[in-house]
């Protein structure tokens, strides 16, 4: 397990298991990077959608429910229908949480109401995870963008399910980071010329 001090991750998941981190430097202040994350479309990241895809897979095979998005939506608004919940926001920084057994077929998710119940919750079986962006301001026009996911698995049999799950998800979850990064950049750039 990593300890890890410093940042508003640290309120909610300061003690994690798996971390990943991408970051991009965008040419346009915080203020337009912050608000190109919030108004993100599903058109905006048409090449992970294919990944999304595939992660529904397995159970679009068993004909169990999946969860459908339009191009138009928010991918804000996806995320949080999907499961996650809001956990922080402020001008330079977003942080949502989720909670379940990502590795089943149907990735359950629990059912939260908000911070204090994701940081209340400590069952075995089941996997927290949190992820941010941050527009760090680097100078006039210009602004770091970095996601930051962690997630801690509860208990020993969590713990070797998800490792198992992430050895084969990770690539693709890195490659949605970088095409999401990409896309925020682009939006963002667009708005401050």
């Amino acid at each position: 397990m990593t300890l890890n001090v410093g940042s508003t991750l640290d309120r909610y998941l300061p003690v994690y298991r798996h971390r990943e981190v991408h970051e991009v430097t965008v040419k346009a202040g915080p203020e337009e990077v912050m608000r190109a994350i919030r108004e993100l479309k599903g058109r905006d990241i048409a090449l992970a959608r294919p990944l999304f895809a595939l992660r529904s897979l397995p159970a679009w095979l068993l004909r169990l429910p999946v969860r459908k998005s339009h191009p138009d939506q928010r991918v804000v608004d996806v995320i949080l229908k999907g499961g996650f919940t809001l956990l922080d926001e402020g001008p330079l920084e977003m942080v949502v949480g989720v909670i379940g057994r990502f590795w089943q077929l149907s990735a359950s998710t629990v059912p939260l109401t908000g911070a204090a119940d994701f940081a209340a919750f400590d069952s075995d079986g089941y996997a927290k995870g949190i992820m941010n962006f941050t527009a760090e301001p680097l100078g006039p026009g210009q602004t770091r963008l970095r996601t930051e996911t962690r997630v801690l698995p509860l208990g020993r049999e969590a713990a070797r399910k998800f490792r198992l799950y992430w050895l084969f998800v990770r690539p693709g979850s890195g490659l949605i980071r970088w095409i999401w990064l990409a896309a925020i950049k682009r939006r963002a750039e667009k708005e401050a010329r």
